[in-house]
C-alpha cells in the first residue's frame, strides 16, 4: 500500500466530531506526515528485523469502533486503583480513580509531554517519524496523572488498555512524579483478535522520586502492538522498569530513558516469550547525561516453535556523565530448531572515569543441567520445565506488585505446561 492510501485508511478510523480544535490540527498534521513518510520498512536500520506489513494489513481492514463490541475482561487483581481505556478512549465508569490521596487526574492538552505533538526529527530519528505520526493520527483522548510532592502511594495504579476485535486505536498517558514522591504503575495491554494497539506513555520523575513501572503485554495471537515509553529522571530519582511481552502476533516496544541530573538511576528488566509464529521486538536506549548516574538492564527472551525475538539495547554515556555506572545484559533461550533471536547490545562512551559493560548470550537448555536433574529421578519433561521456570522467574521474582507474578504465570501456563508447579517456591 502506498503512503497516501495508508494515510486515508487511518483518517477514516477516528471520528473527530468531539475533538478539541488543537487535537484536530495535530491529527491533520500527523496524517500529512504519514502520507509523506509512511511506516518504516526493513531498509531502515532500527527496523531491519521487523516488517510492519501485518500492521498495514490490519489498518486497511479495520472499521470504526463499535459500541456493542465485547470488551475484554479486566485481570482479577483487587489491589490499587484502575484507569481503564477501551479502544483508546478513557472509560470513567469502568475506572476507580476518585479521591486517591496525593494524586490529581486531568485530560491531555496541547502543552503537555506526549500529547501527540508532530514528530521530532532529532528525538525520534527518520525511522520513527511514521510510527509517531500514526499514533498521533489515531489519538482520541488520554489522561495526565500528577503525583504530588512527597506523596507515597501504598497500592499500585493500574492502567488497563483494552481492545475489542478488529479495533485500531492509540492509548496516551502522561505521569509526573513530584519531588520525593513514590508510585507503582502497572500497564495491562489486553485485547481480542486482529486489533492494532498503539500506546505512548510519558513518565517524568522529579528529584528524589521513586517509580516502579510494569508493562504487561498480552494481546491476542493475531493482534499487532506498537508501544513506547519515555522516562526522564531528575536528581537522585530512581526507577525500576519491567517489560513483559507475552502476546500479539507482532509487537514492537521502544523504551527511552533519560538520566538527566546527578544521582539518577534506573533498573530495567524485561522478559519476552515468542512461540508459534510470534514476533516480539524490544528496542531500548538509556542516555547518561549527568555525573554519578547508574543503570542496570537485564532482558531475557524465550523463543519456541517458529517464534522470533529481537533485542536492541543501547546505552549512551554523554560527555557530561563522568562516573557513570552502566551494565547491559541480554540472555536468550531457544527451545526449538525453528526459533530465532536477533540481539544487538550497544555501548557508546564519550566520558572518562566510567564503569560500563554489556553482553549477550543465546543457547538451548543446558544439557548438563538436564542430565543432573534426570540423574536424581526427575523425568526429562519435568527437568526442562524446571529449567525454563528458573530462567523465567529470575525476572518475575523482582516484580513489586502483589499478585502480578501469578497473573503472568497463568498467561504462560497454557503455552509452557507445568510452569506454575515447576517454578513454585517451597
Amino acid at each position: 500500500m502506498d503512503n497516501d492510501n495508508l494515510s486515508r485508511a487511518v483518517g477514516r478510523l477516528v471520528p473527530d466530531g468531539d475533538m478539541p480544535a488543537w487535537l484536530k490540527t495535530r491529527r491533520m498534521q500527523a496524517l500529512a506526515e504519514l502520507s509523506q513518510h509512511g511506516l518504516p520498512t526493513t531498509a531502515a536500520e532500527d527496523w531491519r528485523y521487523t516488517d510492519l506489513a501485518p500492521v498495514i494489513e490490519r489498518i486497511t481492514t479495520a472499521t470504526m469502533p463499535r459500541g456493542n463490541a465485547r470488551v475484554p475482561q479486566l485481570p482479577g487483581i483487587e489491589a490499587g486503583a484502575w484507569a481503564v481505556f477501551v479502544d483508546g478512549v478513557f472509560r470513567d465508569g469502568m475506572s476507580t480513580l476518585r479521591d486517591l490521596p496525593g494524586i490529581a487526574f486531568g485530560a491531555i492538552g496541547p502543552d503537555l509531554p506526549g500529547a501527540g505533538a508532530p514528530a521530532d526529527e532529532e528525538a525520534d530519528g527518520r525511522d520513527g517519524r511514521g510510527v509517531q505520526a500514526l499514533k498521533t493520527a489515531l489519538l482520541r483522548n488520554g489522561i495526565v496523572v500528577d503525583v504530588k510532592e512527597g506523596a507515597r502511594l501504598q497500592e499500585p495504579l493500574h492502567l488497563a488498555f483494552l481492545h475489542t476485535a478488529g479495533s485500531v486505536a492509540q492509548n496516551q498517558v502522561t505521569i509526573r512524579l513530584g519531588a520525593g514522591s513514590a508510585i507503582t504503575v502497572v500497564e495491562h495491554h489486553l485485547g481480542d483478535e486482529a486489533a492494532v494497539a498503539t500506546s505512548t506513555t510519558t513518565l517524568v520523575c522529579g528529584p528524589r522520586s521513586h517509580l516502579s513501572f510494569i508493562k504487561l503485554q498480552g494481546y491476542g495471537d493475531s493482534s499487532c502492538h506498537l508501544g513506547s515509553q519515555h522516562v526522564t529522571l531528575g536528581a537522585d530519582a530512581a526507577a525500576g522498569l519491567f517489560h513483559l511481552d507475552l502476546g500479539a502476533r507482532l509487537a514492537r516496544n521502544d523504551l527511552q530513558v533519560e538520566l538527566q541530573e546527578p544521582g539518577a538511576e534506573v533498573d530495567c528488566r524485561g522478559l519476552f516469550f515468542a512461540d508459534e509464529s510470534r514476533h516480539l521486538d524490544n528496542h531500548t536506549r538509556i542516555d547518561h547525561r549527568a555525573v554519578r548516574t547508574r543503570s542496570r538492564e537485564t532482558y531475557r527472551g524465550i523463543m519456541d516453535g517458529n517464534g522470533r525475538g529481537v533485542f536492541n539495547g543501547r546505552i549512551v554515556v554523554h560527555p557530561a556523565a563522568a562516573r557513570a555506572d552502566a551494565r547491559l545484559t541480554n540472555q536468550n533461550l531457544l527451545l526449538s530448531p525453528g526459533a530465532e533471536i536477533d540481539t544487538k547490545p550497544e555501548l557508546e562512551i564519550y566520558a572518562d572515569d566510567v564503569r560500563c559493560s554489556h553482553g549477550a548470550t543465546t543457547g538451548q537448555l543446558d544439557r548438563d543441567a538436564v542430565f543432573y536433574l534426570r540423574s536424581r529421578g526427575i523425568p526429562a519433561d519435568e527437568a526442562r520445565r524446571l529449567l525454563i521456570a528458573s530462567f523465567t522467574r529470575e525476572i518475575l521474582r523482582h516484580l513489586p506488585a502483589a499478585g502480578l507474578e501469578d497473573q503472568i504465570v497463568s498467561l504462560l501456563e497454557p503455552r509452557l505446561p507445568g510452569l506454575a508447579a515447576a517454578g513454585a517456591g517451597p
